[in-house]
Protein backbone atom coordinates (compact mmCIF):
# COMPACT_ATOMS: atom_id res chain seq x y z
CA UNK A 1 0.00 0.00 0.00
CA UNK A 2 1.19 3.45 -1.20
CA UNK A 3 1.95 5.72 2.56
CA UNK A 4 0.89 9.27 1.38
CA UNK A 5 2.79 12.09 3.42
CA UNK A 6 0.86 14.92 3.63
CA UNK A 7 3.15 17.11 3.58
CA UNK A 8 4.00 16.51 0.44
CA UNK A 9 0.49 17.81 -0.83
CA UNK A 10 0.90 21.19 1.11
CA UNK A 11 1.74 22.78 -2.05
CA UNK A 12 -1.57 22.55 -3.12
CA UNK A 13 -2.69 25.31 -0.16
CA UNK A 14 -3.41 22.94 2.55
CA UNK A 15 -2.08 23.09 5.99
CA UNK A 16 -0.65 19.70 7.23
CA UNK A 17 -4.01 19.00 9.13
CA UNK A 18 -6.46 19.42 5.86
CA UNK A 19 -4.06 17.42 3.78
CA UNK A 20 -4.45 14.33 6.08
CA UNK A 21 -7.53 14.81 6.05
CA UNK A 22 -8.44 14.64 2.06
CA UNK A 23 -5.95 12.08 2.33
CA UNK A 24 -8.19 10.13 4.62
CA UNK A 25 -11.62 10.66 2.79
CA UNK A 26 -9.69 9.60 -0.63
CA UNK A 27 -9.48 6.21 0.97
CA UNK A 28 -12.58 6.28 3.18
CA UNK A 29 -15.24 8.09 1.98
CA UNK A 30 -18.66 9.42 3.37
CA UNK A 31 -17.58 10.26 6.83
CA UNK A 32 -18.82 12.11 9.65
CA UNK A 33 -16.16 15.01 10.91
CA UNK A 34 -16.59 13.16 14.14
CA UNK A 35 -14.99 9.74 12.95
CA UNK A 36 -12.52 11.09 10.52
CA UNK A 37 -11.56 12.85 14.13
CA UNK A 38 -11.33 9.46 15.94
CA UNK A 39 -9.76 7.86 12.96
CA UNK A 40 -7.23 10.39 13.21
CA UNK A 41 -6.67 10.89 16.87
CA UNK A 42 -7.21 14.73 16.00
CA UNK A 43 -9.70 16.90 18.59
CA UNK A 44 -13.06 16.96 17.06
CA UNK A 45 -13.17 20.87 16.74
CA UNK A 46 -9.82 20.81 14.29
CA UNK A 47 -11.75 18.64 12.05
CA UNK A 48 -15.31 20.15 12.08
CA UNK A 49 -13.46 23.42 11.10
CA UNK A 50 -10.77 21.81 8.30
CA UNK A 51 -13.94 20.23 6.79
CA UNK A 52 -15.39 23.15 6.09
CA UNK A 53 -12.08 24.91 4.94
CA UNK A 54 -11.78 22.07 2.43
CA UNK A 55 -15.06 22.95 0.89
CA UNK A 56 -13.59 26.40 0.85
CA UNK A 57 -10.53 25.32 -1.24
CA UNK A 58 -12.16 23.13 -3.40
CA UNK A 59 -11.19 20.14 -1.89
CA UNK A 60 -14.38 18.53 -0.04
CA UNK A 61 -18.13 18.39 0.08
CA UNK A 62 -20.28 17.80 2.93
CA UNK A 63 -24.16 16.71 3.36
CA UNK A 64 -26.41 19.30 4.89
CA UNK A 65 -28.00 18.76 8.36
CA UNK A 66 -26.59 17.11 11.58
CA UNK A 67 -24.42 14.69 11.39
CA UNK A 68 -23.09 15.66 7.98
CA UNK A 69 -20.92 13.22 6.05
CA UNK A 70 -17.74 14.56 3.90
CA UNK A 71 -16.41 13.25 0.63
CA UNK A 72 -13.57 14.31 -1.23
CA UNK A 73 -13.01 15.72 -4.43
CA UNK A 74 -11.83 13.33 -6.98
CA UNK A 75 -8.22 14.16 -7.27
CA UNK A 76 -8.44 15.29 -11.34
CA UNK A 77 -10.86 17.65 -10.41
CA UNK A 78 -9.71 19.14 -7.36
CA UNK A 79 -5.92 19.91 -9.15
CA UNK A 80 -8.09 21.71 -12.05
CA UNK A 81 -9.69 23.55 -9.54
CA UNK A 82 -6.52 24.58 -8.18
CA UNK A 83 -4.65 25.24 -11.57
CA UNK A 84 -6.97 27.47 -12.57
CA UNK A 85 -7.02 29.19 -8.83
CA UNK A 86 -3.19 29.38 -9.22
CA UNK A 87 -4.17 31.33 -12.74
CA UNK A 88 -6.27 33.68 -11.88
CA UNK A 89 -3.91 34.49 -8.89
CA UNK A 90 -0.55 34.37 -11.14
CA UNK A 91 -2.79 36.95 -13.38
CA UNK A 92 -3.29 39.15 -10.48
CA UNK A 93 -0.41 39.46 -9.61
CA UNK A 94 1.28 40.30 -12.60
CA UNK A 95 -0.84 43.18 -12.91
CA UNK A 96 -0.27 44.46 -9.56
CA UNK A 97 3.69 43.52 -9.85
CA UNK A 98 3.44 45.12 -13.30
CA UNK A 99 2.24 48.59 -12.01
CA UNK A 100 5.30 49.18 -10.12
CA UNK A 101 7.34 51.10 -12.25
CA UNK A 102 11.12 51.19 -10.94
CA UNK A 103 13.85 53.65 -12.03
CA UNK A 104 14.12 52.65 -15.97
CA UNK A 105 17.70 53.51 -15.97
CA UNK A 106 19.00 50.97 -13.28
CA UNK A 107 22.40 50.08 -14.63
CA UNK A 108 23.69 47.88 -11.87
CA UNK A 109 25.40 44.92 -12.79
CA UNK A 110 23.77 41.64 -10.88
CA UNK A 111 25.48 38.45 -10.12
CA UNK A 112 22.88 35.50 -10.82
CA UNK A 113 23.37 32.20 -9.22
CA UNK A 114 20.74 30.22 -10.96
CA UNK A 115 21.59 28.06 -13.73
CA UNK A 116 17.44 28.01 -14.53
CA UNK A 117 17.21 31.86 -14.47
CA UNK A 118 20.36 32.32 -16.87
CA UNK A 119 18.60 30.27 -19.44
CA UNK A 120 15.51 32.56 -18.58
CA UNK A 121 17.20 35.70 -18.51
CA UNK A 122 19.12 34.19 -22.22
CA UNK A 123 15.40 33.49 -23.69
CA UNK A 124 13.60 36.53 -22.30
CA UNK A 125 16.52 38.79 -23.86
CA UNK A 126 16.37 37.54 -26.94
CA UNK A 127 13.05 37.36 -27.70
CA UNK A 128 12.57 41.37 -26.46
CA UNK A 129 15.19 41.86 -29.33
CA UNK A 130 14.14 45.16 -31.52
CA UNK A 131 17.40 44.74 -33.71
CA UNK A 132 20.41 42.66 -32.94
CA UNK A 133 21.65 39.89 -31.00
CA UNK A 134 25.39 38.76 -30.63
CA UNK A 135 25.99 35.36 -29.02
CA UNK A 136 29.10 33.66 -28.35
CA UNK A 137 27.73 30.49 -26.75
CA UNK A 138 29.26 26.70 -26.15
CA UNK A 139 27.52 23.98 -27.68
CA UNK A 140 24.96 22.90 -24.55
CA UNK A 141 23.70 26.36 -23.76
CA UNK A 142 23.20 27.17 -27.86
CA UNK A 143 21.27 23.80 -28.18
CA UNK A 144 18.86 25.46 -25.30
CA UNK A 145 18.60 28.90 -26.97
CA UNK A 146 18.62 27.98 -30.83
CA UNK A 147 14.87 27.98 -30.61
CA UNK A 148 14.76 31.16 -29.67
CA UNK A 149 17.47 32.26 -32.10
CA UNK A 150 15.85 31.13 -34.81
CA UNK A 151 12.40 32.48 -33.66
CA UNK A 152 14.05 36.05 -33.47
CA UNK A 153 15.94 35.39 -37.10
CA UNK A 154 12.60 35.20 -38.72
CA UNK A 155 11.49 38.55 -37.69
CA UNK A 156 13.50 39.52 -39.10
CA UNK A 157 16.28 40.58 -36.32
CA UNK A 158 20.29 40.33 -37.07
CA UNK A 159 21.54 37.44 -35.69
CA UNK A 160 24.90 37.17 -35.05
CA UNK A 161 26.22 33.43 -33.43
CA UNK A 162 29.82 32.25 -32.56
CA UNK A 163 29.70 28.60 -31.77
CA UNK A 164 32.40 25.93 -31.17
CA UNK A 165 31.14 23.69 -33.33
CA UNK A 166 29.68 23.47 -36.66
CA UNK A 167 25.26 24.03 -36.76
CA UNK A 168 22.89 25.85 -38.64
CA UNK A 169 20.25 28.22 -37.44
CA UNK A 170 17.76 28.87 -40.51
CA UNK A 171 18.66 32.94 -40.56
CA UNK A 172 21.62 33.06 -38.16
CA UNK A 173 24.92 34.56 -39.19
CA UNK A 174 26.85 31.52 -37.63
CA UNK A 175 31.38 31.67 -37.26
CA UNK A 176 32.66 28.41 -35.64
CA UNK A 177 35.63 29.81 -33.13
CA UNK A 178 39.08 29.46 -35.03
CA UNK A 179 40.53 25.78 -32.96
CA UNK A 180 36.90 25.11 -31.42
CA UNK A 181 37.57 21.63 -30.03
CA UNK A 182 40.82 22.44 -28.91
CA UNK A 183 38.67 25.25 -26.94
CA UNK A 184 36.30 22.38 -25.85
CA UNK A 185 38.65 19.71 -24.47
CA UNK A 186 40.52 23.33 -22.40
CA UNK A 187 37.36 23.87 -20.64
CA UNK A 188 35.86 21.85 -18.46
CA UNK A 189 32.22 24.19 -18.55
CA UNK A 190 30.15 26.08 -20.57
CA UNK A 191 29.84 29.80 -21.27
CA UNK A 192 26.98 31.81 -22.67
CA UNK A 193 27.33 35.67 -24.08
CA UNK A 194 24.57 37.26 -25.49
CA UNK A 195 24.46 41.05 -25.93
CA UNK A 196 20.64 42.81 -27.58
CA UNK A 197 20.67 45.97 -28.75
CA UNK A 198 23.51 46.80 -27.00
CA UNK A 199 21.71 47.99 -24.60
CA UNK A 200 21.75 44.96 -22.50
CA UNK A 201 24.38 41.86 -21.70
CA UNK A 202 24.38 38.19 -20.42
CA UNK A 203 28.16 37.11 -19.38
CA UNK A 204 28.03 33.19 -17.90
CA UNK A 205 29.96 30.35 -17.09
CA UNK A 206 28.23 27.38 -15.90
CA UNK A 207 29.57 23.70 -15.12
CA UNK A 208 29.37 21.01 -18.31
CA UNK A 209 25.74 19.86 -17.34
CA UNK A 210 24.53 23.76 -16.54
CA UNK A 211 23.05 22.49 -13.16
CA UNK A 212 25.66 25.33 -11.25
CA UNK A 213 26.42 28.58 -12.12
CA UNK A 214 30.26 29.63 -11.79
CA UNK A 215 30.01 33.02 -12.76
CA UNK A 216 26.90 35.35 -14.09
CA UNK A 217 26.13 38.56 -14.46
CA UNK A 218 23.70 40.53 -16.42
CA UNK A 219 22.84 44.19 -16.53
CA UNK A 220 20.95 46.84 -18.81
CA UNK A 221 24.32 49.37 -18.16
CA UNK A 222 24.13 50.60 -21.88
CA UNK A 223 27.73 51.45 -21.63
CA UNK A 224 29.26 48.00 -20.54
CA UNK A 225 26.46 46.74 -22.99
CA UNK A 226 27.83 48.87 -25.73
CA UNK A 227 31.16 47.77 -25.20
CA UNK A 228 30.22 44.00 -25.31
CA UNK A 229 28.30 44.62 -28.32
CA UNK A 230 31.24 46.16 -29.83
CA UNK A 231 33.86 43.60 -28.61
CA UNK A 232 31.69 40.28 -30.03
CA UNK A 233 30.92 41.80 -33.23
CA UNK A 234 34.37 42.69 -33.58
CA UNK A 235 35.17 39.14 -32.82
CA UNK A 236 32.36 37.52 -35.07
CA UNK A 237 33.94 39.75 -38.07
CA UNK A 238 37.49 38.99 -37.72
CA UNK A 239 36.50 35.20 -37.84
CA UNK A 240 34.47 35.59 -40.52
CA UNK A 241 37.47 37.40 -42.60
CA UNK A 242 39.92 34.94 -41.46
CA UNK A 243 37.75 32.47 -43.40
CA UNK A 244 37.68 34.47 -46.38
CA UNK A 245 40.98 35.49 -47.04
CA UNK A 246 42.27 32.27 -48.43
CA UNK A 247 39.92 32.35 -51.06
CA UNK A 248 39.81 33.99 -54.63
CA UNK A 249 38.06 36.75 -54.59
CA UNK A 250 38.53 37.69 -51.43
CA UNK A 251 38.72 41.31 -51.30
CA UNK A 252 35.29 41.49 -52.70
CA UNK A 253 33.97 39.20 -50.40
CA UNK A 254 35.89 40.96 -47.30
CA UNK A 255 34.65 43.97 -48.16
CA UNK A 256 30.92 42.56 -48.09
CA UNK A 257 31.59 41.13 -44.79
CA UNK A 258 32.49 44.57 -43.41
CA UNK A 259 29.84 46.43 -45.15
CA UNK A 260 27.39 44.42 -43.16
CA UNK A 261 28.96 44.50 -39.73
CA UNK A 262 26.66 46.94 -37.04
CA UNK A 263 29.69 48.69 -36.53
CA UNK A 264 28.52 52.22 -34.00
CA UNK A 265 29.96 54.35 -36.98
CA UNK A 266 28.11 53.17 -39.12
CA UNK A 267 25.37 52.35 -37.80
CA UNK A 268 22.94 53.12 -34.85
CA UNK A 269 22.31 50.31 -32.46
CA UNK A 270 19.47 51.36 -30.65
CA UNK A 271 21.64 51.03 -26.97
CA UNK A 272 23.60 53.46 -28.41
CA UNK A 273 20.97 55.71 -29.41
CA UNK A 274 20.02 55.42 -25.88
CA UNK A 275 23.78 56.18 -24.35
CA UNK A 276 24.11 59.07 -26.67
CA UNK A 277 21.12 61.06 -26.10
CA UNK A 278 22.25 60.64 -22.16
CA UNK A 279 25.42 61.56 -22.21
CA UNK A 280 26.45 63.61 -25.67
CA UNK A 281 27.65 67.31 -25.56
CA UNK A 282 26.02 69.94 -26.26
CA UNK A 283 27.88 71.95 -29.45
CA UNK A 284 30.27 74.41 -28.66
CA UNK A 285 28.54 77.26 -30.40
CA UNK A 286 24.92 76.29 -28.83
CA UNK A 287 26.79 76.20 -25.41
CA UNK A 288 28.15 79.39 -25.84
CA UNK A 289 24.88 81.05 -27.14
CA UNK A 290 22.79 79.88 -24.57
CA UNK A 291 25.87 81.31 -21.71
CA UNK A 292 25.64 84.69 -23.20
Amino acid sequence: MVRIDPETLRFLGLNKLEAEVYCFLLKSPSRTAYQIAKALGKPSANVYKVVDSLGRKGAAVASGGTGRKCRAIPVREFLGHVETDFKSRLQQAEEVLSSLKGDPHDETVYHIESPHLVMERALKMIARCRMIVVVDAFPEPLHRIAPALARVAAREIDVYLQAYRPIAIKGVNVVVAPGAEEVLRHWSCQQLNIVVDAAEHLLTIMNQDLSAVHQAIWSQSLYLSSIVHAGLMREHTLHRLRKAAPRSGALKEMKKILSETHFFHEEMVPGQVALMSRYHAEPADRRKDGDE
